[in-house]
């Protein structure tokens, strides 16, 4: 048998295995709408804002490609325990960051500050919207074309990640918005 075939029947062979090893990990499929479950937590209602770097090329670690930035929007639902969102990842940006915006007193559009981690409440929900809570994405590696989807993956306290394939719109078209 060929190296390559020994390997393949032994990938086989534990493949079973190494899905029932380490934390819950669950790939979103892709809709219209980025979402994904993994026991007690779902995504919903997920997109990335749209940003058009006009063929600047990215792949240097200028000053100007770490300026470049976008935000991704979800919804947490969590029917089970408290949990608590405490990372997230993205091959398509160097750093993925999470925000909250903050009100204050005489200031209508708030101050954003990075979080360590967003609260998910028993049975409740945790949104992430523009002007609230939100996922910013710096550091980009290539336009966010509308129509193309960012692959991101959320870390949570109870050891649990999701990766949910998100599609970038343009803001004026997100979910509950008329045009």
């Amino acid at each position: 048998m060929s190296a390559r075939r020994s390997g393949a029947a032994i990938l086989l062979m534990i493949a079973p295995l190494l899905s029932a090893c380490g934390a819950a990990h669950t790939t979103a499929t892709p809709t219209s709408w980025g979402q994904a479950t993994s026991g007690d937590l779902s995504i919903s209602q997920g997109w990335v804002e749209s940003v058009d770097m006009g063929g600047m090329d990215m792949s240097s670690s200028s000053a100007m490609s770490m300026s470049m930035s976008s935000a991704a929007y979800l919804t947490i639902n969590d029917s089970g325990a408290a949990d608590a969102l405490v990372s997230a990842s993205t091959p398509a940006a160097s750093l993925a960051t999470l925000h909250r915006t903050i009100e204050s007193a005489g200031d209508s559009s708030g101050t954003m500050v990075a979080s360590r981690s967003i609260a998910i409440p028993a049975h409740g929900r945790a949104t992430f919207a523009p002007g609230g809570d939100h996922i910013m994405l710096s550091g980009l590696r290539a336009s966010f074309a509308v129509g193309t989807k960012i692959s991101l993956t959320l870390r949570f306290r109870s050891g649990r990640s999701i990766t949910v394939v998100l599609p970038v719109i343009n803001v004026v078209d997100r979910p509950g918005q008329d045009g």
